[in-house]
């Protein structure tokens, strides 16, 4: 099995420290959204706190990590590994040294494009239609003024 620990600030049960989580994870994996407090908040330092040969996993934004620093902390031997899903400008110029590195994962912003959140997607849309036709609302209908 696996132990997960986790650090959040809004999260009263999350259970580390962003300290005491890189120092004790053999896997750190971002989900943050990014907000100017989140911005930047693993860079060097926190890639040297990480534990020796610990991987590191950002499927949200790239903006959250510092990738100069992650490229350096791959290249050392300091991080075993990484994977990401997104990066500034959207996809990474094939002379990027990430590209090279037999250790790191690279997808084009398509983490979350599965069969499932397809399918859950088009249901969404086919009931809010289903709902507007029956002169309804939809449930997660964001301006409602517009029906008005």
């Amino acid at each position: 099995g696996m132990r997960v620990i986790a650090h959040d600030p809004y999260a009263p049960d999350a259970t580390h420290s962003l300290d005491d989580l890189l120092a004790e994870a053999d896997v750190v994996s971002m989900h943050a959204v990014l907000t100017p407090e989140t911005a930047g908040m693993i860079g060097g330092g926190q890639f040297e706190r990480m534990k020796d040969g610990a991987i590191f996993v950002n499927s949200a934004r790239s903006m959250l990590h510092d990738t100069d620093a992650l490229v350096a902390a791959l290249a050392s031997g300091k991080l075993g590994g990484a994977g990401l899903d997104h990066f500034e400008g959207e996809h990474l110029p094939i002379e990027h040294p990430l590209v090279g590195m037999a250790n790191v994962v690279l997808t084009p912003h398509i983490g979350g494009a599965t069969y499932d959140t397809e399918a859950n997607h088009s249901k969404l849309i086919a009931d809010g239609l289903a709902e507007l036709l029956a002169g309804g609302k939809p449930d997660n209908l964001v301006n409602p003024e517009v029906l008005t």
